[in-house]
């Protein structure tokens, strides 16, 4: 194998990684329980997957037209398709028919947002540190979330109630995907060198902590704050505009 294609092989390989994490996600969704725990743990198998691809491809020299498109596929399954599943499968036998279109609903509009990021991809880091609409693997974290917290609430108690709630979060995360809303890149590695400090040594070690007392809420607090914030910077800049252009 010439060097150059070994190179390549590298950060390929984490991508079908990504892509095997979300075909067993979908394949382990049985039943409702092995949906919220096995099937979560692929999901986020596949995040880290996609996580390192990206960087080893970038550290290596190794980025490609066929590694982007590779990529965008793997992500259809992981963070698209394999969420849908889960969370349908856990919801379904509270509401039927709706938590399967509502996850239908969401693997669309997840595959609208990588042919459209796709579409309109730059080039150089700058084009990856701000998306317009919230990410893929930003709404998969996010449906993560949802799944753990319903994982640990099941243990402690009736969560019937909650798991008849989920679709409506899996919505909300379906239409943020195909809007315009800015989201920010929340990699540790990204930032100016004060922000990645703060997230190395605060933020990151406070979310491990969270995890070894409670991995369901803190999984949910983090990622749905993710979304938060987008939401509240989007209202905050919508205010700001208005403000300058009545007194300007």
């Amino acid at each position: 194998m010439r060097p150059g294609r070994a190179r390549m092989a590298v950060p390929t390989a984490f991508t079908m990684g990504n892509l095997a994490a979300g075909f067993l996600a979908c394949a382990v969704a049985v039943d409702a329980e092995l949906a919220a725990t096995l099937g979560a743990a692929f999901i986020m198998l596949a995040v880290l997957c996609d996580g390192l691809d990206g960087l080893l491809a970038r550290k290596m020299g190794a980025t490609s037209e066929l590694g982007g498109q590779l990529d965008s596929l793997a992500d259809c399954v992981s963070f698209g398709v394999a969420p849908a599943i889960l969370v349908g499968r856990i919801s379904a036998p509270a509401l039927g028919p709706v938590a399967w279109l509502l996850a239908v609903f969401y693997a669309s509009c997840a595959a609208y947002r990588l042919a459209r990021f796709n579409l309109g991809n730059g080039s150089g880091e700058e084009a990856h540190s701000v998306f317009s609409g919230l990410p893929t693997t930003g709404a998969a974290v996010a449906a993560f979330g949802l799944i753990s917290l319903y994982a640990c609430w099941n243990k402690a108690a009736d969560a019937t109630l909650f798991r008849q709630t989920m679709p409506v979060f899996l919505l909300v995360l379906a239409l943020l995907m195909v809007s315009r809303v800015p989201y920010t890149h929340m990699g540790p590695g990204r930032g100016r060198p004060k922000q990645r400090y703060v997230m190395l040594f605060v933020i990151v070690p406070l979310v491990l902590v969270g995890l070894f007392w409670n991995y369901g809420v803190t999984s949910f607090a983090v990622s749905w704050a993710y979304i938060a914030r987008g939401l509240l910077l989007a209202a905050g800049r919508r205010v700001h505009e208005s403000h300058a252009y009545k007194t300007g």
